[in-house]
Order: C-alpha cells, then sequence, then structure tokens
C-alpha cells in the first residue's frame, strides 16, 4: 500500500514539475538593503531598478535572458591609503619616511539616482563601483596635495591643512566637494575616519637633499655611461650580425660553385695577387686545392723562388 502511494505522489511531483520550474526560473528576488540592476540577453541595461522583494521576469524558458545584479545601498567601508613623496622624494629614491601619508576609512551610500549613469563610467560592470569611488576620493586628495604644497616652506603647515580639509563639514571641506562631485554619480558619503596624517620631517628632509647638485652631476654621469655602454654593445651586435650575414652569404656562394673555396684559399695565402686562374673542370673532386694546381694552375707570385713566378704546388 506503501508503495502505491509512494508511486502515487511521485507521478503528481512529476505532473506538477513543469509549474515549479516555470515559477523557478521566472521570479527573481531583491534582498532588503538591495536594488536590483537587470540586464537583458540582447537589448543590455534596463533603465529601472528594482526594489526590494520577489519580481516576475518572464524568461520564455530562454537561459541567462535576464541578468539581476544586486547593488548593496550601504557597501562596505573603503579603505584608502594616499601617499605622495616631496619634490625630490622619488628622484633621489628615498622611503615612505619621506612621503606625505594619508590613511582613511571611507564609508558611503549608493543611491538609485543616475545609476545608470555612473554605469556609463564603468563599462556597464556594477562591481567597479567601489573601485571608482576610491579613485575619485584620491584624485581629490592629490588635488589638495598640489594646492598645500607648492615648496618645501610649505611642509611645516601641512598637518594642520590637511587635517582641516578633512574635518571640515563646510564649503571647501572634504564631505562638501565629496558631497557636490559624486551627486551626478548617485553617491553620498555617510561616514570619514581619519586614521593617520603622516608629513614628513622638513629640517630631516632638507638634510637629505642638502648635497643634491652633487647628486645631479653623479647621476648624470652614471646616465652618459650607461649610454656610451649601451651604444658600444649595440655597436658589437650589430657587427656580430654583419659579420654572420657575411658568413652565411659566402657559405650560400660556396654551395653554388665550390671552386670560390679555393679563390678564397689562395687568396689568404698570397693577399698580393691580382690573378687567380682556377681550372673548372676538376670542381667537383674533393681535393680541389691539389688537383688544381697540379692541373697548372697559374697563380701569379712575386716569389723569386718559384719557378715562371707562380705558385709551386702544394705538397
Amino acid at each position: 500500500m506503501n508503495v502505491k502511494k509512494s508511486i502515487r505522489l511521485f507521478f503528481q511531483l512529476l505532473a506538477f514539475a513543469p509549474i515549479i520550474a516555470f515559477v523557478y526560473f521566472n521570479i527573481y528576488v531583491i534582498p532588503e538593503n538591495n536594488f536590483g540592476l537587470l540586464k537583458e540577453y540582447t537589448e543590455g541595461w534596463q533603465k529601472k531598478t528594482l526594489e526590494p522583494g520577489f519580481h516576475w521576469l518572464w524568461t520564455g524558458f530562454v537561459p541567462e535572458k535576464w541578468k539581476l545584479v544586486n547593488v548593496d545601498r550601504n557597501p562596505p567601508a573603503i579603505n584608502i591609503q594616499f601617499n605622495k613623496g616631496l619634490q625630490f622624494t622619488d628622484y633621489l629614491e628615498l622611503s615612505k619616511a619621506y612621503r606625505v601619508q594619508l590613511d582613511l576609512r571611507v564609508q558611503y551610500q549608493v543611491t538609485q539616482k543616475n545609476i545608470f549613469k555612473l554605469l556609463d563610467f564603468l563599462d556597464d560592470d556594477p562591481y567597479k563601483i567601489s573601485q571608482f569611488v576610491e579613485k575619485r576620493i584620491l584624485n581629490l586628495l592629490e588635488l589638495k596635495f598640489l594646492e598645500f604644497y607648492k615648496n618645501d616652506n610649505d611642509i611645516p603647515a601641512l598637518q594642520a591643512k590637511f587635517s582641516e580639509f578633512l574635518n571640515s563639514q563646510v564649503a571647501g571641506g572634504f564631505t562638501a566637494i565629496f558631497q557636490n562631485v559624486m551627486a551626478d554619480e548617485g553617491m553620498k558619503l555617510t561616514r570619514l575616519q581619519i586614521e593617520r596624517i603622516y608629513i614628513p620631517n622638513k629640517e630631516i628632509y632638507l638634510a637629505q637633499i642638502n648635497n643634491i647638485d652633487e647628486l645631479f652631476d653623479a647621476r648624470r654621469k652614471a646616465f652618459i655611461n650607461k649610454v656610451m655602454a649601451q651604444a658600444q654593445t649595440d655597436s658589437q651586435r650589430m657587427q656580430y650580425k654583419a659579420n654572420q650575414d657575411d658568413a652565411m652569404a659566402t657559405s650560400r656562394i660556396i654551395q653554388q660553385n665550390s671552386s670560390i673555396l679555393e679563390y678564397i684559399k689562395y687568396k689568404k695565402m698570397n693577399p698580393k695577387a691580382k690573378i687567380i686562374i682556377i681550372d673548372e673542370s676538376n670542381k667537383s673532386n674533393s681535393s680541389l686545392g691539389q688537383s688544381v694546381i697540379n692541373n697548372h694552375t697559374k697563380i701569379p707570385h712575386n716569389n723569386s723562388n718559384s719557378k715562371d713566378g707562380y705558385l709551386p704546388p702544394i705538397k
């Protein structure tokens, strides 16, 4: 009896399976504190957002017809690490002790306002929102650094200027500028925590760059020597390549006409010889040098010990 009930239940579930699948593939859920962005398979992003809750989206049984991205309205805080060298910090390759350093923790909110305008900046990738916010904050801090630091006399005042800028809630302060700049992208600053403001000591920094002229001259000479050494290396490499190409060209010529090899041998034996006559009839002989000489190859030579002014046969 239990077996019959189990079989009956199985077929009942099987009958409802299409309905279950129909519901499963067409209902989407948006969690609390999120809103949804919807991307259609062929049409791209839909110009509307979905509120938290259940949403019916007809797929037409097309796999992956809809792509749903849940955007957290209150994403995790971003840790911002800003560091910028003083005038000669990078050139002299000084340590981090000679760099202005700001460590911030920023909490922000993402609103639905202009979210699709923001997507245009992110190449339609909502997952890059935090990277976008971080980059904007770093750009803002760098602009303020350039405003506050014109020369080394400004170093002692940097601590107070950055502290005032970051803590200020009025126009010109960090919060006001962030809200104004990021409003078009639907961003809102909810909390800024200043964890560290580090400014290098002016006197110690100036002591490091006291002999800057000597360092400039030494680096200039080192650079010139490096360029000259590189030029010499390049010249040697080019000469080697030229010799290699010449050797390969000579090898191809010898393969086409083996008598050329005899010419090269005789030329090395007597560089002053102006005329060298090679007997072509014996060029297939493996003992080319000997056979050619034995067949009265005539090679002019000014050696008084030779007969008729020609080189004697090779023994």
